[in-house]
């Protein structure tokens, strides 16, 4: 197949619309006046507001324009980029794609194509920093719906006695529109950001359809509020990391054992609660087990356990393998000597743990 002239390509580019691109794979809606949104296809998103597509129509000055931004996953790009990683096309053929889109010819000219080199990257943006007066001020967890939850289990009472001390310990917040706010701060107590989830009276979360707005980032929820100029997603970096890592510095010696969800990492925390020897934290999701993520952990000589969800073994088994750290370890011993058909294809340690306290109880 012919190669395609690099004149060919830069115009391809400057003619594809970001929003008409995405716009065929994603249902964009305008917030502002700059910007489009909807619900990220680059993960298992439940409600829209993190992902972002600035419109080519913004001035040619204006930072961010003609692309698109997740800041829950932090996937980002241009419209090639974007059909690279969603439809898996090669670059020229992402090329061909959207000259066949936009109107111009790719393929008619037969000539060999060396890629011009790439520039230098731009330095990175300043880390964004949440101070941590926000996290204090919602700090309430009178009418927390999870917390209600969290406490009307079976636990005995040394463990029930413990409830409050964790709720603390891991700085649980409760937002104003009924969020449970899991706060997001790294082993130098900077605040990075907080996933605001809402829950059902029987502890499970709410899903897209049951609530206005179920699940939401404190990040996000500040980047797109005018109240707050000094936030600008253009200006800052967004990067998580683990829910619970402010603890590090306060357990030096202990294991850190890594789940998925921030639920599970407070019932396994409540129900063992031996900090000597064991600091659970979570990642925030299958996908979110990664190397920048335990990068802080390792550099620490940290002790390492991964607890994957019954439905996530294979998935982590195969990162645990990719990472190559030799104090990383891989738990599934309570899933497979425990799990019943009743806790569930995706359960966690956790659901394994309240089904045997329930039992233990009756």
């Amino acid at each position: 197949m012919a190669k395609i002239e690099d004149i060919t390509i830069r115009r391809v580019i400057d003619s594809a619309r970001i929003e008409d691109v995405v716009g065929k794979f994603v249902k964009l809606r305008k917030v502002g006046n700059n910007r489009l949104t909807g619900l990220c296809p680059f993960h298992d998103d439940h409600d829209d507001g993190n992902f972002i597509v600035r419109p080519s129509t913004l001035s040619y000055g204006a930072a961010g324009r003609n692309g698109y931004k997740c800041f829950s996953c932090m996937a980002s790009g241009d419209s090639v980029k974007f059909l690279m990683e969603h439809e898996g096309l090669s670059f020229l053929d992402a090329i061909r794609w959207l000259g066949k889109e936009f109107g111009i010819p790719v393929d008619d000219i037969p000539v060999n194509y060396t890629p011009p080199p790439l520039p230098p990257p731009p330095p990175p943006l300043p880390l964004l920093i949440i101070p941590i007066d926000i996290v204090l001020r919602v700090r309430d967890l009178e009418d927390d719906t999870f917390v209600k939850w969290l406490y009307s289990l079976p636990w005995g009472d040394y463990q029930h006695d413990n409830i409050r001390r964790v709720l603390d310990d891991y700085l649980v917040g409760h937002g104003k529109e009924g969020h449970t706010i899991f706060w997001q701060i790294d082993d130098k107590q900077r605040v990075r950001t907080g996933k605001m989830m809402k829950y059902k009276a029987d502890g499970h979360r709410m899903k897209k359809g049951e609530g206005k707005h179920v699940q939401d980032w404190i990040h996000a929820s500040l980047f797109r509020d005018e109240r707050f100029p000094q936030y600008d997603m253009d200006k800052q970096r967004m990067e998580q990391c683990l829910f619970g890592q402010h603890l590090l510095n306060a357990w030096p010696n202990a294991t850190v054992n890594i789940v998925e969800s921030e639920k599970t990492a407070l019932i396994m925390d409540i129900a063992y609660f031996n900090r000597y020897e064991h600091l659970w934290m979570a990642c925030g999701g299958l996908s979110n087990i990664s190397r920048e993520k335990l990068q802080p952990l390792m550099d620490l000589g940290r002790r390492i356990q991964l607890f994957p969800d019954r439905d996530g073994i294979k998935a982590w088994k195969e990162k645990a393998t990719e990472l190559n750290y030799d104090k990383l370890g891989f738990n599934t011993d309570l899933i497979d000597n425990y799990w019943k058909p009743e806790d569930g294809e995706k359960a966690d340690v956790a659901d394994v743990v309240l089904r045997l306290l329930r039992e233990n109880n009756n």
